[in-house]
């Protein structure tokens, strides 16, 4: 028997060894988890975890043995350290330096051996990931590479180790190894390339095992960074992390992306009960606020999830899929998690169709502004119109608002959908009065544009080069949301919009912000009342009469106008008339309509009064 020469550097050696801490520690799960790949791509009934001591080779993984080390002079690994490539020994019965080897001869009776080292960062070798059989055996080459890439996952872990361990001590690493992930202590935790380096291992398994990866959002990070600052959100981040250990099985392994998705490989689960369960134990633990310091901090949970059962080729595919079902769990008003299907996965399609569809409609000024009446509620007059997107099709029916506008807020291209339906409004005024004398024009002006100062310029460009007729009005309408810009970077553009004679609306007020301390403070002249209070009119079980009231009342003493949404009957036109509301728009006076239709039906409004 050939007993291994000692490395050159062999004390360098033995102190990088020691120095991660490991020697005689308890088994772990993610070793075992690493072993039990390595006899699946070997197709060998044991696997071991190997580190080669002063005297011995120990075992922080060994399945399908019964052993927890052999001395170092009778142990192969002692022989794959000496090396950088792999030592693979085909049948040791045929190899003069193990023919006689008391392992080979005796229990356990090796025949097969492929040793694949473990190389340090330092560039020391400090064992090596083995597969063994008792008959001989063989590998091909992509057998090879995959335990090459295994073996690189448990010098990651073992760094990983090393670097928490070091963490806690006063001396800070020159160096940060491979699998450390920055601001992280939990173990679990691993950069980027190795963990997708885990999931390619497992994809690539002739029987691919079942697992499944959660992508969870931590939707409130990025307001909470942007608000309290980065020290803040990082701690917020890291007490969640830190809980992870107690809500996730014992296998589990995470990576962060960003600031504030983290991907969870869940091994061996595909039960879709069992993940539901883990999911909404996460979610459950931020119910209340995710603690740090002194203070509880809101932070909703959208996680998507998907199961490989051997139908994904590769990581991309499989992390695809996990953030195609978290964008749909987003979609929810609370934490949720989703899980991928065929609904969601052609629901995403959809949606980046849409979005592609869009940035060619929009150039080609595909969308066009249809006409919704406003009313004097007094006599059913038409006094006015809103004016909104539409998206006719050539050869099928319009796609509805409801898809393409969250469509274009997705791919930024909110503000450039008003300035299409305001120039295109424009132009139709310009070329035909839907009824002679005085009328008020309204648009919408999302939040979008009105957070950018370009398509801020843009929007009073065209309202200055393009004038209305004599007589006729323009109002723009804000949301809610816009009352909690910041005054300062809107009061220009608000004040341009005054100067040029155009009104400013809210719209659907009542349903956004608690904007009542802020209404003062912009210059409003119209109030535009959500429909949904009008629909509650008459239900003796609803506030809402008594809500309507109360805005009349601000209305009146703020001096704007008022227009009631949604009214859809007379006895709700009535209600409104009667309680100091004079105009309204809503499908009792007619629906949005293209523009022709509108005018032949407001000329016909205007004979009849």
């Amino acid at each position: 028997m050939k007993i291994a020469a000692l490395p050159a550097d062999e004390p360098q050696r033995l102190a990088e060894l020691r120095s991660y801490g490991v020697l005689d520690t308890p088994r772990e799960q993610t070793f075992d988890d690493i072993s039990e790949l390595t006899r699946a791509i070997a197709g060998t009934p044991v696997a071991i975890v190997s580190l080669v001591d002063e005297n011995r080779q120990w075992f922080k993984s060994c399945l399908g043995l019964d052993a927890e080390g052999t001395p170092r002079d009778v142990s192969f690994c002692s022989h794959t350290i000496l090396q950088r490539t792999p030592l693979i020994i085909s049948d040791a019965m045929e190899d003069p330096r193990f023919a006689d080897n008391p392992l080979v001869l005796g229990e356990p009776h090796i025949r097969f051996y492929a040793g694949f080292p473990l190389i340090s960062s330092a560039g020391q070798s400090i064992g090596s990931l083995c597969a063994v059989d008792f008959k001989p055996h063989g590998l091909d080459e992509e057998q090879i590479v995959l335990l090459q890439r295994l073996a690189r996952q448990v010098m990651r872990q073992l760094e990983l180790t090393r670097a928490i361990t070091a963490s806690g001590q006063s001396a800070v690493m020159e160096t940060r190894p491979p699998a450390v992930v920055p601001g992280i202590t939990n173990a679990r935790f691993l950069n980027r390339e190795a963990f997708v380096d885990l999931i390619d291992v497992m994809l690539a398994l002739p029987a691919t095992p079942s697992f499944s990866v959660m992508n969870v959002k931590l939707c409130e990070l990025g307001r909470i960074q942007a608000a309290l600052g980065k020290d803040t959100s990082e701690g917020v981040f890291q007490a969640w992390a830190a809980d992870l250990d107690e809500l996730l099985p014992e296998n589990a392994s995470c990576s962060r992306l960003g600031l504030s998705e983290v991907l969870i490989l869940l091994p061996h689960l595909k039960q879709r009960e069992r993940i539901q369960e883990i999911a909404e134990r996460l979610i459950r633990a931020t119910e209340g606020g995710q603690r740090f310091g002194d203070v509880s901090y809101s932070l909703p949970l959208a996680i998507g999830v998907a199961t490989s059962v051997g139908d994904y080729q590769n990581f991309a595919a499989l992390e695809a899929d996990t953030r195609i079902a978290q964008l749909a769990a987003r979609k929810c008003q609370r934490s949720a998690v989703r899980f991928i299907d065929l609904v969601t996965r052609l629901s995403a399609l959809r949606e980046i169709s849409l979005e592609a569809d869009l940035r060619t409609a929009i150039p080609a000024r595909e969308l066009q502004p249809w006409a919704q009446p406003i009313v004097n509620l007094a006599d059913g007059r038409w006094c006015g119109m809103e004016m909104l997107a539409r998206w006719p099709q050539p050869h099928g029916t319009p796609i509805l608002p409801s898809d393409f506008l969250p469509a274009a807020e997705r791919a930024g291209l909110l503000a450039e959908v008003d300035l299409l339906v305001l120039e295109r409004s424009l132009e139709l005024l310009q070329h035909q009065q839907p009824w002679p004398g005085e009328g008020v024009v309204s648009l919408n002006l999302s939040a979008a544009l009105l957070s950018q100062s370009l398509q801020r310029r843009r929007w009073l460009q065209t309202v200055e080069q393009m004038q209305l007729p004599p007589g006729w009005i323009l109002q723009a309408e804000l949301i809610e949301e816009a009352l909690q810009l910041e005054l300062s970077e809107l009061e220009p553009f608000l004040g341009s919009l005054i100067e040029m004679g155009v009104k400013l609306a809210i719209d659907d007020f009542g349903t956004g912000y608690s904007s009542l301390s802020r209404l003062h403070q912009f210059p409003i002249q119209t109030i535009k009342v959500d429909q949904g209070y009008v629909a509650r009119i008459g239900d003796r079980n609803d506030s809402s009469e008594r809500l309507l009231k109360t805005i009349q009342s601000i209305a009146t003493m703020l001096e704007v106008d008022l227009t009631a949404e949604g009214i859809e009957t007379q006895a709700q036109a009535d209600w409104l008339q009667q309680h100091g509301y004079h105009k309204g728009q809503g499908y009792r006076y007619g629906r949005p309509m293209p523009w022709e239709e509108f005018v032949a039906l407001a000329q016909a409004n205007t004979t009849r009064s």
